[in-house]
């Protein structure tokens, strides 16, 4: 899975090992960084442990915060490419979907004409997640 850590340092002191516990809560070396506090991990791990892990006072003062959540496969951004080309290659097929169907439903690469677009479900007016289900099921569009 992958989460996305968040974070506001509100003390003045050498974080140097909060991030490096950052780092070391994703697995095989697979994090992302393009943007100030704000990190993307591939783990196994959820975000209730990897809070846990880094909540420690070693890592964080009380006063810091942080945030952790999987990324879900709705999301929408504006980011440089290879920052999506990461984000699709670590988003696991949508957990819900089990069987034969998990291998069909794969993060969408971003549209050609803009390079620094992202989603995975695409534009309002393109078929749905439950469209392209029911049509590959055989099913039709309920009405």
């Amino acid at each position: 899975m992958i989460l996305i850590v968040t974070y506001d340092l509100r003390t003045a002191r050498d974080y140097h090992e909060f991030y490096e516990a950052l780092k070391a809560q994703a697995e095989n070396g697979k994090w992302w960084h393009y943007m100030a506090s704000t990190w993307i991990i591939s783990t196994s791990k959820t975000p209730q442990a990897v809070v846990s892990e880094l909540r420690q006072d070693k890592y964080l003062d009380p006063a810091d915060l942080i945030f952790v959540c999987e990324l879900a496969p709705n999301y929408q951004g504006w980011l440089p490419k290879p920052a999506w080309d990461w984000i699709n290659s670590e988003l696991q097929p949508v957990s819900y979907l089990t069987g034969s169907l998990s291998g069909l439903m794969s993060p969408a690469a971003p549209p050609p004409e803009a390079s620094l677009y992202g989603t995975l479900l695409g534009k309002p007016d393109e078929k749905t997640t439950a469209d392209t289900i029911n049509s590959i099921l055989g099913l039709g569009r309920k009405k």
